[in-house]
């Protein structure tokens, strides 16, 4: 009725025989059996979610969802979604459940919801659980920043020193500078802090051209897409030293003017 006390049902069977000898009361099975009466609602003590992100409160696709919870008794096998998609939950070892999810290209972004309905053995519902007990969140971030402007060379000697606009973006983690002798490089040279603009390309070869291109890539480690080339040839000052002319009387023999360039051109 619900109003019988929670544990183990007790009974008592008193009888007699039909010369009215009376048996002793039976209050146990013979085989050990018993029923224990629950109506208590169940609860989940911890929940907490977490991305396999270097940032483990941001997810881009492809990043895996961890979303792990533990009841206070045993329980059913819970039902549960992360981001509106139902997943399958396992056990972990006790009370302990544990359900993940990949981020797709559909998974919206934002704060990432989840439901968590369970219910203990005996069938009481707990309440369904939408929030973790640690405030953990993850938020889903697919959007990649937008391509750096501005991007220019100056050539130096061995050397090219490449300058770039600020990017826009509210939540940019870095940007990755591209180089080769090749058009589009796809070697990436260095990455290079969100507040930095400039960067010097050293141990180059003079006379040869090198290429360029620069990216954007924001806090989860979305990559924008690469900007144009642009191509730059570091080249050393120029010396030339003209040589003493030799005595001579205007206008008695030619005048020959010689120098030496430090580029050893002729």
């Amino acid at each position: 009725t619900g109003t019988e006390p929670e544990g183990i049902i007790a009974f008592n069977i008193a009888f007699t025989d039909l010369a009215g000898n009376a048996g002793t009361a039976v209050t146990a099975t013979t085989n050990s059996s018993s029923v224990t009466y629950d109506k208590t609602i169940p609860t989940l003590t911890a929940v907490t979610i977490a991305s396999n992100n270097l940032t483990t409160s941001l997810a881009k696709a492809g990043d895996l969802i961890t979303l792990n919870f533990t009841a206070a008794e045993a329980i059913a096998i819970p039902t549960v979604t992360i981001g509106g998609t139902a997943v399958t939950p396992t056990n972990s070892g006790g009370n302990n459940w544990v359900a993940t999810q990949i981020v797709s290209g559909t998974t919206p972004e934002g704060v990432l919801a989840f439901n968590i309905a369970f219910s203990d053995l005996p069938g009481n519902a707990g309440t369904p659980v939408t929030a973790t007990t640690n405030s953990s969140t993850v938020t889903i971030d697919r959007t990649a920043p937008a391509v750096p402007t501005g991007l220019a060379a100056t050539a130096g000697n061995t050397q090219n020193t490449i300058t770039w606009n600020a990017s826009p973006a509210p939540d940019l983690g870095k940007y990755i500078l591209y180089a080769g002798t090749t058009i589009n490089p796809t070697t990436a040279i260095q990455t290079i802090p969100a507040g930095t603009l400039t960067y010097t390309h050293t141990g180059l070869t003079n006379g040869i051209g090198y290429f360029y291109r620069i990216s954007a890539v924001d806090l989860t480690g979305n990559e924008g897409v690469k900007s144009a080339n642009i191509v730059s040839v570091p080249k050393g000052a120029q010396t030339i030293t003209f040589n003493p002319l030799a005595a001579s009387v205007y206008g008695a023999t030619p005048i020959t003017l010689t120098a030496t360039s430090s580029s050893a051109l002729a």
